[in-house]
């Protein structure tokens, strides 16, 4: 490979990725999916076949399990093996020389009924370009048989059932160790799950993951399964991890990638055969008899599925789950699945994996322009939520706006779609101001027609149809992307103050923390707060007055509670007029939004700070600055705080930055940086590159230095 050769316009760097030792591949799959082959089989064969086929595999066992680390990647195929089973059932893969491919001991195999005059390995895996070139042959959807998968998936319950099934669906490939290319050969596996099959088998994992209680580390366990990973190499859209001399296979791998995702025709309803019929291989491979008896199983087993799913209802998340997809073309199919496997790899993995495979997803979509994808609302919200979640900044997230405008914009989304873009933008920092015009003051909405909802669910609605949860979280984006001089904010927060205390603060700690964030905003940021804050004057109301006397003592109130050990923070009813002496009916509950909020902020001094965080400390203390560590009498917990000069620096480590761009603040850093600004503090935000480019003690005494006296002098001029 050329190393100056820019990489594919999908976002793929294949030097880097085919250079990259091959992980070691786990067999347990390939096991699993042989074991049940064989059972198939040897249920159907001589008895005088099992014993012939028990004293071959006794005599090689030995041989074959003291096999070297490359033996073991050869024997993650087929192709060269034959399958044994003992008498007490036990299943493993013996290597075979050319001669007893045909002839030998392997041809005693219960399972191996596959004609003697083999093809070569590549005959069913490759096919030949104009050129007279070798090439991978691009995947192609069969959209009937990808709407009987899906609503097979869907009557599953547990995560071993998912991939189980998977495994017989696609034996060939779980016997190769769920890979796409043979490691021994350099070959295509042939009967891999397509781009579509494999996004959406993710993302019913990710699913049946969440309900069954899976948390974060166990979701991080589950990704590290070679099937799980094997699925997400199907999705053809990051180059997989081959052997450094199977370079030519990556390309060629890359380019039917390139031609599956970028083509503007999509799959017709004539796709590839299925991998569990002899048309899906030109030629017979170790094993096919076995195979194709497996495919007979599986077919019984999605009917079974797919009644069971029928009688429990359809489950899952997005639109259309659980649904045929039989009358779908191709785009819809690749839109389909490009929204599915972007929510299912953040679902699995959040922002700690596959960022390859999210931004080549995002590169590959057809969002705009000629041949676009048509995505649902409920796709959009899927991929938004998915980006947000992962901490991904995607550049085309003004395409991603434009796409959601196309679909009716947030007044034709139910409450939760809603929500969740508004979040996703606020988290990303990024401010849709074309899609937030498509709000209607009253909040009202309504579904486009045509579009299936689950039983019980309403087609239109209002404000009221919105939940506590989503309401705060509502108000927060908004406030977070500072639109607080709008209409929509303002009813919002009206409708989110009259739900009362008890409602809303079972919702928990995160909706009560999102409530006093946005109190704050509203105080700080907003214009309509600050002119009810005015001194009365000529007829004023006597509320306003002590509204704007309750104002000008807040920073009093702060250093009385600070002095005593405990940090007051005013409480301020924005737009929420009420007689003096009488109790504001939202008095209580933002009383118990800013304990928990001051709660929350406390706790973290308990906890063990970053090595990064003290490391900060540590240079202060030798350039003998008073300083203290997670100070919360501004409200927010500041990392290190100067208290004598009121100046606030914050250690922005990777959770604050979005992970592929780095220079890219969070919505929520962001706003916590204003507030800071604010209440009267400077803030220094440090990231933690700007941090390790630092070598020196020196340079790190130097670094702050200059800083804060930066941050002196604007005090100053100020």
């Amino acid at each position: 490979i050329d190393p100056g050769r820019p990489a594919p316009h999908w976002g793929l760097d294949l030097a880097a990725a085919s250079a990259a030792p091959a992980a070691p591949v786990d067999t347990r799959a390939a096991r699993r999916a042989a074991a049940r082959a064989a059972r198939q089989a040897a249920a159907a064969a001589a008895p005088a076949d099992k014993n012939s086929a028990s004293s071959t595999s006794s005599s090689t066992s030995s041989s074959n399990r003291s096999s070297s680390g490359t033996s073991a990647h050869a024997a993650a195929g087929l192709q060269g093996f034959s399958t044994k089973v003992t008498p007490s059932g036990e299943v493993y893969l013996e290597r075979v020389s050319g001669a007893a491919a045909a002839s030998g001991p392997g041809a005693s195999s219960p399972v191996r009924q596959a004609p003697a005059a083999a093809a070569p390995a590549s005959a069913p895996s490759t096919s030949t370009s104009p050129d007279g070139s070798t090439a991978f042959p691009s995947p192609r959807e069969d959209p009937e048989r990808l709407g009987n998968l899906r609503r097979a998936l869907y009557g599953l319950e547990g995560v071993e059932q998912v991939l189980d099934l998977l495994c017989l669906l696609c034996p060939m490939w779980a016997a190769n160790g769920c890979r796409l290319v043979n490691l021994a050969t350099g070959a295509q596996v042939p009967g891999a799950p397509t781009p579509a099959e494999a996004a959406h088998t993710l993302k019913v994992l990710a699913d049946v993951a969440r309900r069954s209680g899976y948390g974060a580390s166990a979701r991080l366990t589950l990704c590290q399964d070679r099937r799980l990973l094997g699925l997400v190499e199907c999705l053809r859209v990051a180059p997989p991890l081959l052997l450094p001399e199977q370079r030519e296979a990556a390309l060629l791998l890359s380019e039917a990638a390139r031609r599956y995702w970028m083509e503007e025709r999509g799959a017709g309803p004539q796709g590839v055969a299925s991998p569990t019929t002899p048309a899906a291989s030109s030629a017979a491979l170790p094993g096919e008899a076995g195979v194709q008896e497996v495919g007979l199983s599986y077919e019984k087993l999605v009917q079974r599925y797919t009644r069971k799913g029928q009688a429990q209802g359809q489950r899952g998340r997005g639109p259309g789950q659980g649904q045929s997809s039989s009358a779908a073309s191709g785009p819809e199919i690749k839109g389909e699945a490009f929204a599915a496997a972007l929510w299912a790899l953040s679902a699995l993995a959040g922002p700690a994996l596959f960022e390859m495979e999210m931004e080549a997803l995002t590169r590959v979509a057809r969002l705009s322009g000629g041949g676009s994808w048509s995505l649902s609302a409920g796709d959009l919200a899927g991929v938004m939520w998915g980006l947000a979640n992962a901490r991904h900044c995607s550049p085309r997230l003004p395409e991603l706006e434009a796409c959601l405008v196309k679909a009716g914009g947030l007044c034709s989304m139910t409450p939760g779609e809603c929500g969740r873009v508004l979040w996703a933008f606020a988290t990303l920092g990024y401010t849709p101001s074309t899609l937030l015009l498509t709000i209607r003051p009253d909040w009202s909405w309504a579904l486009p027609k045509g579009r299936k909802l689950p039983k019980g669910r309403k087609a239109a609605g209002g404000l009221s149809d919105f939940t506590p949860s989503q309401l705060s979280s509502t108000c927060w984006s908004l406030a977070a992307m500072q639109q607080l001089d709008t209409a929509p904010l303002q009813s919002a927060w009206k409708e989110l103050m009259e739900r009362g205390t008890a409602a809303v603060a079972a919702q928990g700690d995160v909706v009560l923390t999102q409530i006093w964030q946005t109190s704050l905003a509203i105080n700080l940021e907003a214009s309509w707060s600050k002119e009810e804050q005015q001194p009365a004057q000529g007829g004023q109301e006597p509320q306003a007055a002590q509204a704007a006397a309750q104002q000008q003592g807040a920073q009093q109130d702060a250093e009385a509670g600070k002095r005593k050990g405990k940090p007051q923070l005013k409480i301020h009813f924005a737009g929420q007029p009420q007689a003096v002496g009488q109790p504001k009916p939202q008095e209580q509950l933002l009383k118990v939004a800013r304990d928990t909020f001051m709660r929350q902020t406390a706790a973290l001094r308990k906890k063990v700070h970053s090595s990064y965080q003290r490391a900060i400390a540590n240079v202060l203390t030798s350039l003998q600055m008073m300083h203290m560590l997670e100070d919360n009498s501004s409200g927010y917990s500041i990392d290190v705080s100067l208290p004598a000069l009121r100046i606030a620096i914050e250690a922005d480590g990777p959770t604050h930055l979005c992970r592929n761009d780095m220079a890219r603040m969070l919505g929520a850093t962001a706003m916590k940086k204003r507030h800071l600004a604010a209440l009267g503090w400077s803030v220094i935000n440090v990231t933690f590159q700007e941090w390790d480019q630092l070598g020196s003690a020196e340079q790190r005494q130097d670094y702050l230095r200059s800083r804060i006296q930066e941050a002196v002098e604007s005090k100053v001029q100020l």
